[in-house]
């Protein structure tokens, strides 16, 4: 409609939050890219990732060459607890720990070398309990220092 004021941001943006607990992540109900990020339209403009358009909102500007992440991992979370400014290579550190970069090392199932599977290392850590390494070891076809390295964490960090 003609001479109709735009409605503000700030309403077109909340309302398409779904509020949870001050602990929990607030869903994003909006517009979804492609990458799973939340976008929201800014003035018949192209849309805008809704986490950096909530963080204007609530804490003000973003500087250049700073990006908006959500330490929940997830990138839907429209929770402003869980958002967090940080630089690019920041960014790129926490993607390759996450084992998401696409630049960094493959990890878990799809490393050249990788002999287990996720499934195997959940089985290993939850329903092997009190066997042997080295029969876990006999059984999976790698060492006794790759089984004590998974059942120890340090590989495969973020399998369950």
């Amino acid at each position: 409609m003609k001479g109709c004021k735009p409605r503000p941001l700030a309403d077109r943006f909340w309302e398409k939050v779904l509020r949870g607990g001050p602990d929990e992540c607030w869903s994003w109900i909006g517009t979804v890219r492609d990458d799973g990020y939340g976008a929201i339209s800014i003035r018949h403009a192209t849309a805008k990732l809704a986490h950096r358009v909530g963080w204007k909102i609530v804490n003000g500007p973003i500087p250049p060459k700073l990006l908006i992440i959500q330490d929940c991992d997830n990138r839907l979370c429209m929770n402003p607890s869980h958002w967090r400014m940080v630089t690019f290579g920041e960014s790129v550190d926490r993607k390759v720990a996450l084992g998401r970069s696409k630049s960094g090392p493959p990890r878990g199932e799809k490393h050249h070398s990788a002999k287990l599977k996720e499934v195997d290392v959940v089985h290993i850590r939850t329903v092997l309990t009190g066997v042997s390494r080295r029969e876990i070891a006999n059984a999976y076809n790698v060492s006794v220092r790759n089984v004590t390295a998974v059942l120890n964490r340090e590989t495969w960090k973020t399998v369950g």
